[in-house]
């Protein structure tokens, strides 16, 4: 109920509560998923009080269009959401390998490669991707990436939370999210901005394997008219991300 209330509270969306404990923890009873909704509530509206952003928070959307043909939007849907699956599942697979082999490393290689890491996140070309990039997810319109930010942003999320760092996947995959929709839609000539909330939740779908909870989130972003658009881009990034799941693998 604590899990469910934190991430709706992160994300400024209190009912979606329900699904994401539900997805998370497979089986649950009707007053779990009532004091996860009512304790989301709360959560959100304490941040709102104190005037603490959410993600997204005063995104204006109403001038991203993207008006082409069915089957082009289909075809381009298509290679964005398959792109973001093979994306999440060599992630994925990468991931778990470094988590077995660190786990058997001695400490000392640990240690070293944490200085390794710390060195190259201290260089002003990657100074950027130390922090969570709340700031660049919530000024979109301020922002313009690529995907050798993608890359890197994921590389050293990788590195850091398999070698036992504090901290988790959320936000950075958000984060890489981001920057993947933007260039993905931006290298076709298409808003980057659309792309970027279209992205935002589309890695985050294919590593956590968390269906209608990203397919709320991104649909909360982009609007009811994306009703359908919203649900086959996650459904097939998920469908490609392989059967691994990041959160019910680490909840096991």
């Amino acid at each position: 109920i604590v899990c469910a209330m934190g991430f709706s509270a992160v994300v400024g969306q209190f009912w979606v509560a329900p699904f994401f404990m539900t997805e998370l923890f497979g089986k649950t009873n009707m007053f779990q998923k009532i004091y996860s909704l009512v304790g989301s509530m709360l959560a959100v509206l304490i941040l709102r009080t104190f005037n603490m952003a959410h993600l997204f928070s005063g995104l204006d959307i109403s001038s991203q269009i993207f008006e082409i043909g069915f089957f082009r939007k289909l075809l381009f849907l298509f290679l964005f959401s398959l792109c973001a699956g093979y994306l999440m599942r060599l992630y994925k697979k990468v991931y778990f390998i470094l988590s077995e082999h660190f786990k058997m490393s001695a400490l000392s290689l640990k240690i070293s490669l944490a200085f390794v890491l710390a060195f190259f996140l201290y260089l002003p070309e990657f100074r950027k991707y130390q922090s969570l990039g709340l700031y660049q997810i919530s000024h979109l319109s301020e922002f313009s990436g690529t995907f050798f930010d993608v890359i890197c942003k994921l590389f050293f999320t990788l590195i850091s939370v398999t070698l036992g760092f504090l901290g988790g996947e959320f936000i950075p995959l958000i984060y890489s999210g981001v920057y993947f929709g933007s260039s993905f839609f931006n290298y076709f000539g298409y808003s980057m901005i659309l792309g970027s909330m279209l992205g935002s939740f589309l890695l985050f779908a294919g590593a956590t394997r968390f269906k209608w909870t990203s397919y709320i989130l991104i649909l909360n972003l982009v609007g009811l008219s994306w009703w359908f658009w919203a649900y086959f881009i996650v459904v097939i990034a998920i469908q490609f991300s392989g059967d691994k799941s990041l959160y019910k693998s680490n909840h096991q």
